[in-house]
């Protein structure tokens, strides 16, 4: 009997392993069927940017050429009117030099006021200066044509190891308050950490900063709001129990602390209507503004201390989220380009993500986890694109499709859970790589 139970018991065994091993190999198949439409897609990217390439090229060829050919018949109609006259000019001044040479000799012999005269009769008509010949000048377009092509923003494509990751739902909690007067929009997210965690949201639309606090997942303990004269937008850490919010009307970035309940440690006055804004390992400030379009590094008084839009102005249109990323990089979100630029802190270009505009829709708010991963809200497609910071990656993968519906801000905390706004709710995805 019990040898029974035991080979039962194996059987068991065997057809759930069978069972998992059925499960696996119908993912391969369905992330077969995902590479197939990546490679699809990508396949017309190329196709596409580099149409634009040779469209490109062929306007600036056409664009040179016209420019020359103009301009050369323009120099040519000059030259030939010239010597049309010049020539009609020299016609008479042979006849009038005839007639003299005749006068000369019916009077056989010259005197010395004929041949005065014979001067003076020649130098009446004189020549005029002979025109400068135009010149084209040999000057190269190659500076040109690489601006050119750089603006198109051809990515290089690799093949990677599919680790695109999982996300699991930990918790949904409802963020807007009783007394809200009207539907939340939240415009950034910031975790601080301990024990006893804080998810800080900024309320934009109620004028509210709000704080939801829990353990391992479990945000229902306590809530917590602060309002404000005008809508709060970036939040960063700067410690376990204070922030810092930025008031882009009142031109203001407030502190606040963080414990029993929130209240403003201090208040300091900024030049420009700052959004983004995210903490420094070295005490200062990475802030962005929509108008006019810059991204500065600002000390904790709020003073000015560099400008690195300056070095790729136009890189910049409208920056309005910005997140440190695993590099000590800055990524910056631009919802004209509708794409994330990472620059350095001098301002250096490193790279944009996603590589081509037409990978999203819309981009409102990123965050950067330790691992080099970059998440990107695309609040039109409903999704959240994860890329990597690294400039020879291309790859990207929606991790939240299918899971929200309107997401408008995203951050994590120390345990690398995300936590992501979408309506009146804050969503909690466990991530797994």
């Amino acid at each position: 009997m019990a040898t029974d139970r035991d080979a039962y018991k194996e059987y068991t065994t065997l057809q759930q392993q069978l069972d998992r091993r059925k499960q696996d190999l119908e993912k391969i198949i369905q992330r077969r069927q995902a590479f197939l439409k990546t490679k699809d897609d990508v396949t017309t990217g190329i196709r596409k940017t580099f149409a634009k390439i040779r469209e490109l090229l062929n306007l600036k060829e056409q664009s040179l050429v016209s420019h020359i050919e103009r301009r050369t018949h323009c120099e040519l109609e000059g030259l030939d009117s010239f010597i049309k006259s010049e020539r009609q000019e020299i016609e008479k001044r042979e006849d009038i030099f005839q007639d003299l040479v005749n006068d000369l000799q019916r009077n056989d012999g010259s005197s010395n006021s004929d041949t005065e005269k014979f001067i003076q009769e020649l130098r009446l008509n004189d020549l005029k200066p002979l025109p400068k010949l135009p010149f084209i000048e040999a000057k190269s377009h190659d500076d040109d044509v690489i601006d050119c092509i750089t603006r198109l923003q051809i990515c290089t494509v690799s093949f990677v190891e599919d680790n695109v990751p999982g996300s699991e739902l930990v918790n949904k909690v409802l963020v807007r308050f009783d007394d809200d007067r009207r539907a939340c929009n939240v415009k950034d997210i910031t975790v601080l950490g301990g024990e006893v965690f804080v998810v800080i949201l900024t309320d934009f639309a109620n004028r509210r900063v709000k704080a939801l606090c829990g353990e391992e997942g479990n945000l229902l303990q306590r809530k917590h709001k602060l309002d404000m004269k005008h809508g709060p937008w970036g939040v960063t850490k700067i410690s376990d129990f204070e922030v810092a919010v930025t008031l882009p009307e009142e031109k203001k970035i407030v502190f606040l602390r963080v414990l029993d309940s929130m209240h403003v440690r201090k208040t300091v006055k900024t030049k420009r209507k700052y959004c983004g804004i995210a903490s420094l390992e070295d005490g200062t400030f990475a802030v962005c503004c929509e108008d006019p379009p810059s991204v500065d590094i600002l000390n904790m008084d709020g003073q000015f201390m560099k400008d690195m839009s300056k070095y790729y102005a136009c890189s910049f249109k409208s920056p309005s989220s910005i997140s440190v990323t695993a590099s000590k990089s800055l990524a910056v979100t631009d919802s004209v380009f509708k794409c994330v630029i990472i620059i350095n802190r001098d301002g250096g270009l490193l790279t944009t993500k996603p590589s081509t505009t037409d990978s999203l829709k819309s981009a409102v708010a990123v965050a950067c986890d330790a691992f080099g991963h970059v998440f990107v809200v695309d609040n039109v497609e409903s999704n959240v694109i994860m890329v990597n910071e690294d400039v020879s990656c291309s790859v990207a993968s929606d991790i939240a499709n299918g899971k929200v519906n309107m997401p408008t801000a995203i951050g994590l905390d120390f345990a690398g859970r995300l936590y992501i706004a979408d309506d009146n709710f804050l969503i909690v995805f466990k991530m797994t790589y």
